[in-house]
């Protein structure tokens, strides 16, 4: 049984996402133990600051990171991409553009049952 209350979210602090995805295609080569995710996402920028581009964060746990391109180049890491143990950003993306995200995942140990798992 759950004891914590979650923290209240009030309209009056919501900001729209800097990114609108006008599109999305998933590929999925599965295996129970590696299966490979390619995920191609067209964006669109939604909101500007007057300190130029915003970063685009994606949130992701569990996942092995294989390749970012974005509108068919391949990005670095460190330079164009930071990558952590839950998100990756893309530095300063152009007002529109593809971003191609390869990843491999583990359907066999996810036991929390969520997103892409091996059952019976």
């Amino acid at each position: 049984m759950k004891t914590e209350n979650p923290p209240t979210i009030r309209l009056a602090d919501y900001t729209p996402p800097p990114y609108r995805a006008l599109g999305v295609d998933l590929e999925f080569d599965l295996h129970p133990s590696a299966t490979k995710v390619r995920a191609i996402t067209r964006y669109e920028t939604a909101a500007t600051s007057g300190k130029g581009a915003l970063p685009l964060v994606l949130n992701g746990e569990k996942m092995k990171l294989l390749s970012v391109a974005r509108d068919g180049e391949p990005l670095q890491s460190g330079r164009d991409y930071t990558l952590t143990d839950d998100s990756l950003t893309i530095a300063a993306p152009p007002r529109e553009f593809t971003l191609i995200i390869e990843t491999e995942i583990d359907p066999e140990a996810n036991k929390a049952l969520e997103g892409l798992y091996l059952s019976k």
